[in-house]
């Protein structure tokens, strides 16, 4: 064999004796007659092969768990640092994955007595901007992957043969199959990192309940026709008196330290203005730091994804108005699984949950009231009276509209219709007697949207 591949090989096996003492496991002797005796027995190639295969092997593994221990940090320090070293980590990176690199930076590292040299000799191989503890963990994590994938090699195995003692080979045959499960740190890390993903899916499956407006200009879009875009000026006195007996209900249930979660129950024919209701009273609460959403429609989600992601919903720390819309139309099992989770967190939360029900019939015309009714809290408290009747918000009709609330509501609606859709001004005005407009929001609306660009029906 050559003189410099000779060379070559007995640095790759000291760097390999050393990275296993790095790794942690003790007694691995660097002595120069077992360097020897390891270079005798590997093939050159082979060995390099798959040194640089185990190399490149240690660097993938590393990077993934780097990118879950980013997700796991609890500091915007520690999770940037964890970051950077994964993208440091590419497959076209090289500071990690190149042997020939690798070798000549732990050059005096493999001459040292201490093994400790040869970690700090991979720390510098690692991004500037990473904090000592961060390097330090990275470096020996590298050399313990590297061994780990180093010992599934039949050439480095064989050739190691005989030069460790029982204890030692036990420690590597198990390092070698714990790359192929996850390592107690990471299963918690990757756990970690599964639920903080599943409470963003849950979060983003959330209906805002206010949406801003878009601005003057833009092309408008049916969708502004929906309650969430407020805009209609919102006209009823009524109305704006049940608001403010919702914003103060769900206020209060701050105030008692044993049930913060409340249940209210409004209903009403469809276009009555329901939603929109909803909308103000959570803009209200929105402007108070409330956190305010709609839960998602009946076809958005799968009833086992309601299910699941209902815990996350109930169990934000901030204060939080859910609405469940055509509460009517949910599947029995998922509203239930969606009042369950409220009912077993309501102890441990610090801050209100309001949960609001909104309902086309009467409650006593659903399945709901059965429920309710019927559905025992732990066994032994009913869920109506533990929720529903716990407050004075408990069930309410819609109000509507006086003769005057609805020409006010007309003539507002048509003048927001006239400047989002920059109706010229010579476009007649189109104007109705009270008597002849509709009775319910909803229609008015639309027929305003109608008369505002001078269509008469």
């Amino acid at each position: 064999m050559p003189e410099d591949a000779t060379t070559t090989l007995r640095q790759m096996v000291t760097f390999a004796l050393k990275a296993l003492g790095a790794a942690g496991v003790p007694g691995a002797s660097v002595a120069e007659e077992a360097v020897d005796m390891v270079a005798k027995r590997l093939d050159a190639r082979r060995a390099e092969a798959a040194l640089r295969q185990a190399l490149n092997a240690a660097a993938d593994r590393l990077r993934q768990e780097a990118y879950i221990l980013a997700d796991m940090a609890s500091d915007p320090q520690t999770r940037q640092a964890w970051q950077w070293l994964a993208q440091a980590l590419a497959p076209d990176q090289l500071p990690l994955r190149d042997l020939p690199s690798l070798l000549e930076a732990a050059h005096d590292a493999l001459d040292a007595a201490d093994a400790t040299a040869l970690v700090h000799a991979v720390q510098k191989q690692l991004p500037t901007p990473l904090p000592s503890e961060v390097r330090a963990q990275a470096a020996r994590r590298y050399l313990e992957l590297v061994w780990a994938y180093l010992w599934r090699e039949p050439a480095w195995r064989n050739a190691l043969q005989g030069l460790f003692t029982r204890e030692i080979y036990e420690q590597l045959q198990n390092l070698s199959k714990a790359i192929e499960r996850l390592p107690l740190v990471t299963a918690k890390a990757v756990l970690k990192a599964w639920e903080d993903q599943e409470a963003r899916n849950a979060w983003e499956a959330l209906k805002p309940a206010v949406v801003p407006a878009r601005p003057v200009g833009s092309d408008f879009i049916f969708h502004e026709l929906k309650a969430q875009y407020r805009l209609i000026p919102y006209r009823g006195r009524e109305f704006f008196k049940l608001r403010d007996r919702l914003v103060a209900w769900a206020q209060s249930l701050a105030e008692d330290p044993e049930q913060r979660v409340g249940l209210a129950w409004l209903y009403g024919p469809g276009g009555a203005g329901k939603t929109r209701l909803l909308v103000e009273t959570a803009a209200a609460l929105q402007g108070q730091g409330w956190q305010v959403a709609f839960v998602p429609e009946p076809g958005d989600l799968t009833p086992e994804k309601w299910r699941t992601y209902a815990r996350y919903w109930v169990s934000a720390p901030q204060p939080t108005l859910l609405v469940v819309d055509y509460a009517e139309s949910r599947p029995e099992d998922a509203l239930l699984a969606l009042l369950n989770e409220a009912v077993t967190q309501a102890k441990d939360r610090t801050a209100p949950l309001a949960l609001v029900l909104l309902t086309r019939p009467r409650p006593e015309e659903t399945t709901l009231e059965l429920i309710l009714r019927e559905w025992r809290t732990k066994g032994t408290e009913d869920l109506r009276s533990r929720l529903l009747q716990k407050r004075k918000m408990k069930r309410a009709p819609l109000p509507s509209l006086g003769n005057d609330e609805r020409q006010d509501l007309f003539q507002a609606a048509v003048d927001a219709f006239r400047a989002r859709l920059q109706v010229p001004d010579e476009t007649p005005r189109v104007t109705y007697e009270e008597e002849a407009l509709p009775r319910r929001p909803l229609a008015l609306v639309l027929l305003a949207f109608l008369a505002a660009q001078g269509h008469r029906l």
